[in-house]
């Protein structure tokens, strides 16, 4: 239900920030702030306790931003319905809570919530408090206390907003600037003015000799040695038997540590030379106060009261004659506190504000590390701004190492902290690879210079133009010596050292260039390969070029044996039979039919494919008696089939020539060498003639068949060549001119050429079979058929060739290329063995071996050596 309050509105802001804090039980600031001495609080609009005698809670509530409050009418607490004295409020406007239960809304401070019917948050005081500020959603953080009546005891008994309205502090004597703080002195009178109790007047003989109106009048006047008579008449003549009677001093002797130092027997014993800095220690003993915050005098001694003036000090104990005699902003002797003497190793100082400073350094020595403590720790005699690294390792900027710091990339090893990931451009925070820190140097403005450390570095390094890379340093303090320091670039492929299409000079320096070793497959390795760069715009400073040993060469395949030939077949009567066979076709003749009064010859053998000729002749049929009718007479025997001829051995492999080989792109190939001849096949035999027929007036007799031929043996394949062995190369020029100073050339070892395979051996001949048996009686019949030819045995294959030695050589210079030299020398290195050629096979059915493969080549080992 909305109603309009009577007395005052409700002013409801910020519900959402406040709601939290009462909420949690928080109280609100009208709970936290009652007490207070503030009087000047709003009136509450929920309670006025003089128009609203209920003590209970507000009685009316208003508008909540020009709108009007939905009160939701509850019982009041004597009962009677319709009582708003603490009706639920339910604000208005954003303040404002949606609820469906009483559980939903949040309970400010000294208040009770419920949801009403329409789904909204309502709320009301607690009994025995009110809201003060018009805000029930900030709770009811005032208490109605003495009964609603306003009492000065600093609280808002009536909730009201006001404190203690009724009574005036200013002026009420009872209750003069607190309640309860009545105006009443010792020995005197008073009253209030403007909040404070003013003492206006002393009994007699009384004094108010320490103007402090709270102890009122303190000093009996007629018995006070320091108030004799009157305040501030003080008895100074009564330092030991001094009185005051009747308010008049009477001077006797001094006491101890007093003495008279005016002369003037009128105030006695004046001075407390015990503790007088004027008269420490005796009358005119002046304790000095130079640069001190005040001195004092205690037991007679001088001493300082509250320390000496900033920047000062007493050093030497003695502060009567001297005070603080020591400025210690600037004493060198005495920087910052007494006895600190400024002293910094090789360095020029001064004290300022209290600090040592390093003003200079003395000649031949710098500061690097910024550490004062050290010094000018560093030693150098500056000799020049333009510091390229030498072989000598001077530094001549003095910045920290031989080159120039501020344009430089450094590189160490991972187990010297180098890392990829850092900026490379201080000397703590190196880089671990060249490769990385030619990147980072090449987009340095200017380019900068690549300094590594010693160790072994497992990459293959593309040079970049204008980068020059050094080596020999060390990662304690990066000082170089190129003697003990070795900084080795290991490649990892077949090239250390790329440098291809330089445009401008670019300087390796104190480093090892170290090719790859290869065991195998006929690798060939070069430490530093260099193509289409002129101008000598790559040199090579102090550096070591250390060649990789090349890889051996493969061994050849041994050949493949030739099978054997196949036998001929027998025949036990009048039709020839079969000749052997062999796989490579050198087939055995097949044997003569015995047929009518004509017996067929036996067939040739074959060759295989050998050439043109055949094999073994076959035999001739025996004459038939088929022309007279006689009795008895005989049918000619067969002639048997001739031999296959042997095999022809294959040829031994010849052996490459040229063990230098040739180089094609900037590569090198080693010379060919050549597999060893196949073995010709063997012959078949040739088939045996058929038994001549003999025909008789009553009978007809056929005679024997001729047997077959046996096959040839086949030849064996030659042995395949063993290929050659890797070159080794310190350094290729293809097309490049490029400089060389103080280096050193390390020969590797040409890999050995591939031994040669071994022939296969030939195939055996097959053997002739038997032709058939006579017929008829003995003289009376047909002839008995020829055997067949033995095949002959294949060749065996030769062995092939051994592969060369791959060479060693120092420097290679292709197409137009030249090296510039300068102290320079070439040392160590052999080119390879060449390989052994292989062996010849046997021949089929023997001992009778096929020749060898020649021996490959041996490689050379040349220093120079132009293609």
């Amino acid at each position: 239900m909305s109603i309009s309050t009577s007395r005052s509105f409700v002013y409801l802001t910020s519900l959402l920030l406040l709601w939290g804090g009462c909420a949690d039980g928080d109280l609100s600031r009208e709970r936290q702030g009652r007490g207070s001495d503030d009087a000047s609080s709003s009136t509450s609009p929920f309670m006025d306790v003089r128009d609203n005698p209920d003590p209970r809670g507000p009685r009316d509530v208003g508008a909540i931003d020009g709108g009007e409050a939905d009160i939701e009418s509850e019982t009041s607490l004597d009962g009677e319905a319709g009582d708003t004295g603490r009706s639920y409020v339910t604000p208005g406007g954003d303040a404002g809570q949606t609820c469906e239960l009483d559980g939903d809304c949040p309970t400010p401070a000294a208040t009770e919530s419920k949801c009403t019917s329409d789904g909204q948050c309502a709320y009301r005081c607690q009994p025995g408090f009110a809201n003060v500020d018009g805000d029930i959603t900030t709770g009811c953080g005032c208490e109605l206390t003495n009964g609603g009546t306003e009492i000065c005891d600093s609280r808002d008994n009536d909730c009201d907003g006001s404190v203690d309205e009724e009574f005036d502090l200013q002026s009420d004597p009872d209750h003069c600037g607190a309640c309860g703080n009545a105006c009443n002195f010792p020995n005197g009178t008073g009253e209030c003015q403007n909040g404070t109790c003013q003492l206006t007047d002393c009994d007699s003989d009384w004094g108010d000799c320490d103007q402090n109106s709270a102890n009122g009048c303190e000093v009996n006047l007629t018995a006070s040695n320091q108030h004799c008579g009157q305040c501030g008449n003080a008895c100074d003549n009564n330092n030991s038997q001094t009185t005051c009677a009747q308010g008049t001093c009477r001077l006797t002797t001094c006491q101890a540590n007093f003495d008279d130092c005016n002369g003037n027997p009128d105030d006695g014993c004046e001075v407390n030379v015990s503790s007088d800095p004027e008269h420490c220690g005796g009358c005119g003993l002046e304790c000095d106060r130079s640069h001190t915050r005040g001195v004092d005098c205690n037991n007679g001694s001088c001493r300082l009261s509250n320390g000496c003036q900033p920047g000062w000090a007493d050093c030497d104990g003695d502060i009567r004659s001297n005070g603080c005699e020591q400025n210690i902003d600037s004493s060198i002797s005495h920087c910052g506190a007494c006895n600190n003497q400024c002293d910094i190793p090789n360095a020029n100082v001064s004290c300022q504000q209290g600090s040592c400073v390093l003003d200079s350094c003395r000649m031949g020595y710098h500061d690097l590390n910024g550490n004062k403590s050290d010094g000018c720790e560093y030693r150098c005699n500056f000799q020049s701004n333009d510091d390229e690294p030498d072989r000598n390792g001077t530094d001549e900027n003095c910045d920290g190492v031989d080159g120039i710091r501020s344009e430089s990339v450094f590189v160490a090893t991972p187990q010297n902290g180098g890392d990829d990931g850092n900026s490379g451009r201080d000397l703590d925070k190196p880089v671990a690879s060249i490769g990385k820190a030619i990147d980072i140097a090449s987009n340095c403005n200017p380019t900068c210079d690549v300094l590594v450390s010693s160790g072994t570095y497992d990459e293959t390094v593309e040079v970049e133009a204008g980068v020059d890379v050094y080596g020999g340093y060390t990662t304690n303090g990066w000082e170089r010596d190129i003697s003990t320091n070795r900084t080795i670039i290991k490649g990892q492929k077949k090239r250390a050292l790329i440098a291809t299409n330089l445009g401008e000079e670019t300087e390796y320096g104190g480093i090892t260039i170290r090719g790859r070793d290869y065991r195998s497959g006929g690798q060939s390795t070069y430490a530093v390969w260099v193509k289409n760069t002129d101008n000598e715009n790559l040199v090579l400073d102090n550096a070591r070029v250390e060649a990789g040993d090349g890889g051996d060469g493969a061994d050849g395949s041994d050949g493949v044996s030739g099978d054997d030939g196949s036998n001929g077949s027998d025949t036990g009567d009048s039709n020839g039979a079969n000749g052997g066979s062999a796989g490579c076709g050198a087939n055995g003749g097949t044997g003569g039919d015995s047929t009518n009064c004509g017996s067929d010859n036996g067939l040739r053998g074959s060759a295989g494919g050998d050439f043109l000729s055949g094999g073994g002749q076959g035999g001739q049929a025996g004459e038939s008696k088929c022309s007279r009718i006689t009795t008895p007479d005989q049918g000619g025997d067969g002639k048997p089939g001739k031999d296959g001829e042997n095999g022809a051995q294959g040829d031994g492999g010849n052996g490459g020539t040229d063990n230098f080989g040739s180089f094609s792109g900037g590569f090198w190939s080693g010379d060919t060498s050549f597999d060893g001849g196949s073995g010709d096949n063997g012959r078949g035999g040739g088939g045996g003639g058929a038994g001549g027929a003999d025909q008789d007036p009553i009978s007809f007799l056929k005679g024997g068949g001729g047997g077959g031929g046996g096959a040839g043996g086949c030849g064996g394949d030659g042995g395949d060549a063993g290929r050659p062995g890797g070159g080794s190369f310190a350094i290729v020029l293809v097309d490049s001119n490029v400089s060389a100073q103080n280096t050193t050339f390390i020969l590797g070892n040409g890999g050995d050429g591939g031994n040669g395979g071994d022939g296969g051996g030939g195939g055996a001949g097959g053997d002739g079979g038997n032709g058939g048996p006579s017929t008829g009686d003995p003289g009376d019949g047909g002839g008995a058929g020829g055997a067949g030819g033995d095949g002959g045995n294949g060749g065996g294959g030769g062995g092939g060739a051994g592969g060369c030695g791959g060479p060693a050589i120092g420097l290679v210079k292709a197409g137009s290329s030249s090296l510039d030299t300068s102290n320079i020398n070439y040392r160590s290195g052999s080119g390879g063995s060449g390989g052994d050629g292989g062996n010849g096979g046997q021949r089929g059915g023997s001992n009778n071996r096929a020749p060898s493969g020649d021996d490959g080549c041996k490689g050379p080992r040349q220093n120079t050596k132009s293609y």
